[in-house]
Protein backbone atom coordinates (compact mmCIF):
# COMPACT_ATOMS: atom_id res chain seq x y z
CA UNK A 1 0.00 0.00 0.00
CA UNK A 2 1.24 3.55 -1.50
CA UNK A 3 0.32 5.19 2.38
CA UNK A 4 2.33 2.41 4.43
CA UNK A 5 5.07 4.56 2.92
CA UNK A 6 3.85 7.76 3.86
CA UNK A 7 5.28 7.66 7.78
CA UNK A 8 8.72 7.25 6.01
CA UNK A 9 9.23 10.27 4.06
CA UNK A 10 9.99 13.96 6.10
CA UNK A 11 8.08 15.26 3.48
CA UNK A 12 4.98 13.51 1.43
CA UNK A 13 5.78 15.39 -1.69
CA UNK A 14 8.29 13.21 -2.19
CA UNK A 15 5.70 10.00 -2.67
CA UNK A 16 5.12 11.15 -6.05
CA UNK A 17 8.86 10.79 -6.81
CA UNK A 18 8.18 7.03 -5.64
CA UNK A 19 4.67 6.49 -7.02
CA UNK A 20 6.24 7.51 -10.56
CA UNK A 21 8.69 5.51 -10.87
CA UNK A 22 9.31 3.04 -14.10
CA UNK A 23 9.42 -0.85 -13.20
CA UNK A 24 13.17 -1.51 -12.11
CA UNK A 25 14.28 1.72 -11.59
CA UNK A 26 15.55 3.79 -8.62
CA UNK A 27 14.39 6.80 -6.87
CA UNK A 28 16.72 10.01 -6.02
CA UNK A 29 17.86 10.29 -2.59
CA UNK A 30 14.92 11.00 -0.44
CA UNK A 31 14.97 12.10 2.86
CA UNK A 32 13.12 9.98 5.40
CA UNK A 33 11.43 10.70 8.78
CA UNK A 34 14.35 9.45 10.50
CA UNK A 35 16.73 11.98 8.87
CA UNK A 36 18.67 9.95 6.62
CA UNK A 37 18.53 9.47 3.42
CA UNK A 38 16.88 6.28 1.47
CA UNK A 39 16.91 5.55 -2.47
CA UNK A 40 13.59 3.89 -3.53
CA UNK A 41 13.76 0.56 -6.21
CA UNK A 42 10.24 -0.23 -7.96
CA UNK A 43 9.69 -3.87 -8.30
CA UNK A 44 7.09 -3.36 -10.42
CA UNK A 45 4.35 -0.96 -11.71
CA UNK A 46 2.17 0.34 -9.23
CA UNK A 47 -1.27 -0.80 -9.60
CA UNK A 48 -4.68 -0.02 -8.79
CA UNK A 49 -6.22 -1.00 -5.61
CA UNK A 50 -8.54 -4.02 -5.89
CA UNK A 51 -11.38 -2.98 -3.61
CA UNK A 52 -13.42 -6.29 -3.61
CA UNK A 53 -10.34 -7.85 -2.23
CA UNK A 54 -11.28 -8.42 1.53
CA UNK A 55 -7.43 -8.23 2.74
CA UNK A 56 -7.51 -4.73 0.66
CA UNK A 57 -10.43 -3.60 2.49
CA UNK A 58 -9.34 -4.85 5.94
CA UNK A 59 -5.97 -2.49 5.52
CA UNK A 60 -7.64 0.57 4.38
CA UNK A 61 -10.45 0.35 7.11
CA UNK A 62 -6.63 -0.28 9.10
CA UNK A 63 -5.74 2.84 7.68
CA UNK A 64 -8.52 5.35 8.44
CA UNK A 65 -8.59 4.07 11.93
CA UNK A 66 -5.54 4.85 12.32
CA UNK A 67 -5.21 8.17 10.66
CA UNK A 68 -8.19 9.65 9.56
CA UNK A 69 -10.72 8.91 12.56
CA UNK A 70 -12.75 11.67 11.68
CA UNK A 71 -13.65 10.21 8.54
CA UNK A 72 -15.43 6.94 10.59
CA UNK A 73 -17.31 9.45 13.09
CA UNK A 74 -20.75 10.63 11.14
CA UNK A 75 -20.44 6.74 9.69
CA UNK A 76 -20.92 5.15 13.45
CA UNK A 77 -23.22 7.62 14.82
CA UNK A 78 -25.45 6.69 11.25
CA UNK A 79 -24.94 3.03 12.15
CA UNK A 80 -25.21 2.74 16.17
CA UNK A 81 -28.20 4.91 15.25
CA UNK A 82 -29.87 2.57 12.61
CA UNK A 83 -28.87 -0.60 15.04
CA UNK A 84 -30.44 1.28 18.03
CA UNK A 85 -34.00 1.74 16.30
CA UNK A 86 -34.14 -1.46 15.62
CA UNK A 87 -32.95 -3.24 18.51
CA UNK A 88 -36.39 -1.80 19.96
CA UNK A 89 -38.15 -4.81 18.11
CA UNK A 90 -35.54 -7.24 17.10
CA UNK A 91 -32.43 -7.54 19.38
CA UNK A 92 -30.49 -10.17 17.97
CA UNK A 93 -31.47 -9.20 14.16
CA UNK A 94 -30.14 -5.42 15.17
CA UNK A 95 -26.87 -7.13 16.12
CA UNK A 96 -26.54 -9.48 13.45
CA UNK A 97 -27.07 -6.64 11.30
CA UNK A 98 -24.49 -4.34 12.42
CA UNK A 99 -21.64 -7.28 12.73
CA UNK A 100 -21.89 -6.51 16.63
CA UNK A 101 -21.94 -9.47 19.48
CA UNK A 102 -24.93 -10.60 21.77
CA UNK A 103 -23.19 -10.72 25.26
CA UNK A 104 -25.56 -12.37 28.12
CA UNK A 105 -24.93 -10.96 31.42
CA UNK A 106 -26.14 -12.90 34.43
CA UNK A 107 -28.28 -11.39 37.08
CA UNK A 108 -27.01 -9.29 39.67
CA UNK A 109 -28.05 -6.83 42.14
CA UNK A 110 -27.63 -2.86 42.29
CA UNK A 111 -23.93 -1.79 43.48
CA UNK A 112 -23.65 1.73 42.65
CA UNK A 113 -21.44 1.71 45.64
CA UNK A 114 -19.11 -0.69 45.09
CA UNK A 115 -19.80 -2.98 48.02
CA UNK A 116 -18.00 -6.21 48.44
CA UNK A 117 -20.51 -7.48 49.87
CA UNK A 118 -23.36 -7.15 47.17
CA UNK A 119 -23.11 -9.80 44.11
CA UNK A 120 -22.93 -6.63 41.27
CA UNK A 121 -22.48 -6.57 37.36
CA UNK A 122 -18.70 -6.61 37.47
CA UNK A 123 -18.64 -9.99 38.97
CA UNK A 124 -20.79 -11.38 35.91
CA UNK A 125 -20.74 -9.17 33.17
CA UNK A 126 -17.57 -11.21 31.11
CA UNK A 127 -16.55 -8.10 28.83
CA UNK A 128 -16.76 -5.64 31.59
CA UNK A 129 -18.81 -3.00 29.67
CA UNK A 130 -22.51 -2.94 31.10
CA UNK A 131 -20.32 -3.12 34.40
CA UNK A 132 -18.55 -0.06 33.69
CA UNK A 133 -21.54 2.12 32.09
CA UNK A 134 -23.50 0.73 35.44
CA UNK A 135 -21.09 3.09 37.60
CA UNK A 136 -22.92 5.85 36.11
CA UNK A 137 -25.85 6.33 38.84
CA UNK A 138 -28.44 7.13 36.01
CA UNK A 139 -27.55 4.97 33.91
CA UNK A 140 -27.56 2.24 36.65
CA UNK A 141 -30.93 3.14 37.96
CA UNK A 142 -32.05 2.98 34.21
CA UNK A 143 -30.67 -0.91 34.13
CA UNK A 144 -32.35 -2.05 37.31
CA UNK A 145 -35.58 -0.18 37.39
CA UNK A 146 -36.96 -1.19 33.73
CA UNK A 147 -39.58 -3.96 33.41
CA UNK A 148 -38.37 -7.19 31.33
CA UNK A 149 -38.12 -6.79 27.47
CA UNK A 150 -36.69 -3.00 28.12
CA UNK A 151 -33.79 -1.81 25.60
CA UNK A 152 -31.62 1.25 26.09
CA UNK A 153 -30.74 3.58 23.79
CA UNK A 154 -26.86 3.38 22.70
CA UNK A 155 -24.26 3.77 25.79
CA UNK A 156 -21.06 4.73 24.65
CA UNK A 157 -18.63 2.83 26.66
CA UNK A 158 -14.80 4.91 26.36
CA UNK A 159 -11.69 3.30 27.71
CA UNK A 160 -7.89 4.42 26.72
CA UNK A 161 -7.63 2.15 23.53
CA UNK A 162 -11.50 2.40 22.14
CA UNK A 163 -14.46 3.58 22.24
CA UNK A 164 -17.60 1.26 22.03
CA UNK A 165 -21.18 1.39 22.09
CA UNK A 166 -23.80 -0.67 23.60
CA UNK A 167 -27.55 -1.83 24.05
CA UNK A 168 -28.76 -3.41 26.67
CA UNK A 169 -32.65 -5.75 26.75
CA UNK A 170 -33.60 -6.35 30.30
CA UNK A 171 -34.16 -10.52 29.72
CA UNK A 172 -35.23 -11.08 33.36
CA UNK A 173 -35.85 -9.84 36.82
CA UNK A 174 -34.40 -12.59 39.36
CA UNK A 175 -36.57 -13.23 42.60
CA UNK A 176 -33.50 -13.70 45.21
CA UNK A 177 -34.21 -10.51 46.64
CA UNK A 178 -37.95 -11.59 47.52
CA UNK A 179 -37.06 -15.46 47.95
CA UNK A 180 -34.25 -14.46 51.17
CA UNK A 181 -36.98 -12.04 52.75
CA UNK A 182 -36.88 -14.15 55.57
CA UNK A 183 -33.52 -14.76 55.84
CA UNK A 184 -32.73 -10.95 55.51
CA UNK A 185 -34.67 -10.25 58.31
CA UNK A 186 -32.99 -12.69 60.31
CA UNK A 187 -29.76 -11.70 59.80
CA UNK A 188 -30.08 -7.81 59.39
CA UNK A 189 -29.34 -6.82 63.18
CA UNK A 190 -26.02 -8.48 62.88
CA UNK A 191 -25.24 -7.79 59.20
CA UNK A 192 -26.51 -3.97 59.13
CA UNK A 193 -23.58 -2.77 61.22
CA UNK A 194 -20.68 -4.11 59.39
CA UNK A 195 -21.08 -3.40 56.44
CA UNK A 196 -20.45 0.39 56.03
CA UNK A 197 -17.55 -0.05 58.04
CA UNK A 198 -16.23 -2.63 56.11
CA UNK A 199 -16.90 -0.83 53.03
CA UNK A 200 -14.75 2.11 54.25
CA UNK A 201 -12.15 0.33 55.87
CA UNK A 202 -11.74 -1.62 52.34
CA UNK A 203 -11.57 1.48 50.61
CA UNK A 204 -8.75 3.03 52.79
CA UNK A 205 -6.75 0.16 51.71
CA UNK A 206 -7.51 0.66 48.02
CA UNK A 207 -7.13 4.58 48.16
CA UNK A 208 -3.52 5.73 46.97
CA UNK A 209 -2.87 8.75 49.47
CA UNK A 210 -1.94 5.93 51.75
CA UNK A 211 0.80 4.93 48.63
CA UNK A 212 3.64 6.58 50.70
CA UNK A 213 2.30 6.92 54.29
CA UNK A 214 0.27 4.05 54.98
CA UNK A 215 0.30 3.55 58.68
CA UNK A 216 0.89 7.42 59.43
CA UNK A 217 -2.16 8.49 56.92
CA UNK A 218 -4.21 5.52 58.47
CA UNK A 219 -3.93 6.11 62.39
CA UNK A 220 -4.65 10.26 62.13
CA UNK A 221 -7.25 9.42 59.53
CA UNK A 222 -8.89 6.63 61.05
CA UNK A 223 -8.31 6.89 64.68
CA UNK A 224 -7.31 10.77 65.09
CA UNK A 225 -4.16 9.40 66.05
CA UNK A 226 -0.95 11.44 65.25
CA UNK A 227 2.40 9.20 64.69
Amino acid sequence: MVYSILSNLADEADLEKITSLEEGTYSEPITSSYGTYVIYRADKALEKADYSNADVLTTIKHYIYENEKELITPYIETAVGIATAQAQTDFEGAAEAANSKVVTVSDASNNIGGSDYIYGLSYTDPYGYLASVAQDEAISKELFTSEVGYVTGAIEVTNADDTTYLVARVTGISDENSSNAEATQIIYQYYAPFQPVYDRFYNVLKSDKHTDNFYGQFFSSMLAVNV
